[in-house]
């Protein structure tokens, strides 16, 4: 999903920093030496720096955070050797092709997808390496972050009319695209690779404002949000999830890690004030240890 509110921006913000952070823990506690030395990132508007500009319109770009930036591949910047950001506002794991197929067109005009984030990455391989071996001497000391992936894909497909249950037909075959697209970083010698799941999609206020139902049990009672919508959310990273654990057991070497964006979401939306003044917010319409997500389809939010 594109449309956030800035309350749910700043959930997003500070789940990216904590993982940032973790990177430069890592760095700081490993004799000096750092064992991350790149960040390479795929995705949609969460995390383009400026791909969108050159594709479509001006977007807002960011100062790079500390030693390891990743710059927009489509930018300015030619030096990529401490990573790249190929995210682009409007990102799906499906392709173009597969929604025109569809009659979906309420995609943009561009193709921006996983498969074509990936495209990019071949031809900027290169400039980074120039041999197998080196290649993956490189990249396995690299931190890959592929997603979030999804939410737009949902997103035009309700917007084409799709029910519900029609739009969650589509889990299956999106999940298998990222991770098609996650396995591909592997086959590359990849070894730190972040996917991160979808945000709670009930809670976002473009979500709120287009689907709102007059009854009240369609609602979360602590949260305002959308029951279906969140369930919906959760019927995805459940498939991601397993997903991911299916790439661990195959490639047992690498570090496949599932990032949960929607618990802290929930959490913050639950109890703002425990997170400071500046998580006091209420959703309005118009503005390796780790759980596995609730597969339960139409379940609510639990916690």
């Amino acid at each position: 999903m594109e449309h956030y509110s800035p309350s749910t921006s700043k959930s997003i913000v500070l789940v990216v920093l904590l993982l940032l952070a973790c990177v430069h823990y890592t760095q700081a506690n490993h004799g000096g030496r750092p064992s991350v030395r790149s960040i390479f990132i795929f995705g949609n508007s969460y995390a383009d720096t400026g791909n969108f500009v050159k594709l479509a319109a001006p977007v807002f770009l960011p100062k790079s955070l500390g030693s390891l930036s990743s710059p927009p591949i489509l930018g300015e910047e030619r030096n990529f050797t401490h990573g790249a950001n190929f995210a682009v506002v409007g990102g799906t794991a499906l392709d173009l092709a597969f929604f025109l197929k569809n009659n979906i067109t309420s995609v943009p005009p561009f193709n921006s997808s996983l498969s074509v984030q990936l495209e990019w990455f071949q031809k900027l391989k290169p400039t980074l390496c120039s041999t197998p071996q080196g290649c993956r001497d490189y990249f396995k000391k690299s931190l890959f972050f592929v997603g979030e992936f999804g939410g737009n894909d949902y997103t035009f497909f309700m917007a084409a009319g799709k029910t519900l249950g029609q739009v969650a037909s589509y889990v299956p075959k999106v999940v298998q695209a990222i991770s098609a697209g996650v396995e591909a970083i592997l086959k590359e010698g990849g070894k730190y690779v972040v996917v991160p799941g979808q945000l709670p999609t009930g809670c976002i206020p473009i979500v709120l404002t287009l689907y709102a139902s007059p009854n009240k049990r369609d609602y979360d009672a602590r949260t305002g949000c959308l029951r279906k919508y969140n369930a919906l959310a959760r019927y995805h990273n459940s498939a991601l999830f397993e997903a991911v654990y299916q790439l661990r057991c195959k490639y047992p070497k690498a570090k496949i890690i599932y990032a949960d964006y929607y618990a802290p979401v929930i959490a913050f939306l639950k109890k703002p004030t425990t997170f400071g003044e500046c998580f006091f917010i209420t959703v309005h319409a118009c503005d390796s240890d780790q759980s596995r997500p609730s597969d339960q389809f139409y379940d609510h939010d639990h916690n």
